[in-house]
Parts: C-alpha cells; structure tokens; sequence
C-alpha cells in the first residue's frame, strides 16, 4: 500500500493555541477509487507546518513547522498504525523554518530559516543539526550559516547544497564539504 505524506496548512490569522497544524497520512491507491475514507492517519504538526523531508529508509518524516520556529520528528510507521505516539522530537530552529535536506547519509539536516515575517531586520540562516542527537533528545545545533534573504527550498546535488534565497531572488551553492 503506498503512503504519501502531507501537510495541511491551517489559517496563518489563527493563533497556533486555536488551530495548531497537522501533518496527514493519506493512503494514495485509496484516495483513487474512495478519496473520502483516504485519509488514514492525522497528528499534531506544531503552527504551520509547511515542509516535509523522509529519511532515506523512510522511517522518519522531519517537519518545519514555520509558526512555532521547530523542527519535528515523526516514526512514519505509527504515523498510519497509531498517530497518538508518531512523535519523536522537536528541536527550536531559526525564525520561521521553510525548506529542510537530509545531508550526509542522513546525519546532518539542513533548514532553511526563513525569518519570513522580521523582513530584512534580523539575519537569514541555514541551521546544521546532527540527526543523531536529534533523535535521542539531545542539543544537535551544530551551527548556522548566513544566507541570502528568505532561503526557501533546498535541493542535493552531490556534494553541492543549492538554496533559492526567494527575496533576493538568488540561487546560492553551498559547498558541503565545507559546513561545520
């Protein structure tokens, strides 16, 4: 049966206390012949979760949630059997979190923070986390790199990081063999 993983992005003008996001499980061969009972499996994603990245064993699904400046962790297996207890971690990131690459074999995370709401007032950053220590619970900053303004999405091409930084209308490559 294949999953697919979604984000349902709620109201930005409702505070997160009223309507927090979700991420949803949908079951997509179902979704084909029965679209209203596809939906087969819904948790609790912090304020605006807006990105999702897998592991590349398909294990863990990382979320941004933008609105509550966090990066989280969800065991994709009991996203379907039992969404109650999907939640792994949650890790405080960088204003306003958006776009996120699993680097390295899946030992660093990369996120790209967004600070879409201060403007040009404060710095744009890329935030490094061991996934690792992510996972256990413990501090997994390992540091954070300046970017252009409002970095968004982030794509892998070999050893190269590219980011589009959506402001300044620019595309950055980032050199991984050259990150902390």
């Amino acid at each position: 049966m294949t999953t697919e993983f979604s984000t349902q992005n709620l109201s930005e003008s409702r505070t997160a206390s009223q309507f927090p996001g979700t991420l949803t499980v949908v079951d997509v061969a179902r979704a084909e012949h029965d679209p209203s009972h596809a939906v087969v499996g819904r948790v609790l994603a912090g304020c605006s979760p807006v990105r999702v990245a897998l592991s590349a064993s398909g294990d863990v699904a990382w979320v941004t949630a933008r609105g509550s400046n966090a990066l989280l962790a969800f065991n994709t297996s009991l996203l379907r059997s039992d969404p109650a207890h999907a939640f792994i971690a949650s890790l405080a990131v960088g204003p306003a979190p958006v776009g996120l690459a699993l680097i390295r074999q899946d030992t660093e995370l990369i996120v790209a923070d967004s600070n879409r709401f201060a403007g040009n007032r404060s710095p744009q950053t890329l935030t490094l986390i061991n996934v690792k220590q992510a996972l256990a619970g413990h501090p997994a900053l390992l540091g954070t790199i300046a970017v252009g303004s409002f970095p968004r999405e982030l794509a892998l091409d070999g050893q190269t990081l590219l980011l589009t930084n959506y402001t300044s209308a620019t595309l950055s490559l980032i050199d991984l063999s050259k990150l902390p």
